[in-house]
């Protein structure tokens, strides 16, 4: 469970979450990978959905019509097969200003009805 911690960021203690009688509940596969998650892949990258050259801090606009403001500097799950999980969260919070300038630029970036 500890190589879980140091590799995926967990926000709740393992111990709290999974029972050491029964390991491998829903809950606590949630945080606790298997073995097989710790071998790279050929082809890895941290970055699947191409969200880390987001052009506007505090926004992420991956799809036509929605977009995910960003306005805390981490998730509070952080679970184990999320396509975020080494997203750059503090780089890229957003701030009162960079809110508003996200939402300014949403409605008039093309293709976003």
């Amino acid at each position: 469970m500890h190589a879980a911690c140091l590799r995926y960021a967990c926000r709740e203690p393992l111990p709290r979450v999974c029972n050491p009688v029964m390991p491998m509940t829903r809950c606590c596969a949630r945080y606790s990978p298997p073995a097989q998650e710790f071998i790279d892949a050929p082809g890895f990258t941290t970055d699947p959905l191409d969200e880390q050259r987001s052009v506007v801090p505090g926004l992420l606009h991956k799809y036509r019509n929605r977009a995910l403001l960003l306005v805390k500097g981490g998730c509070a799950v952080n679970c184990r097969y999320c396509f975020r999980r080494h997203f750059p969260y503090q780089e890229n919070q957003g701030n009162k200003a960079k809110l508003a300038s996200s939402v300014g630029v949403y409605p008039s970036t093309p293709g976003t009805g």
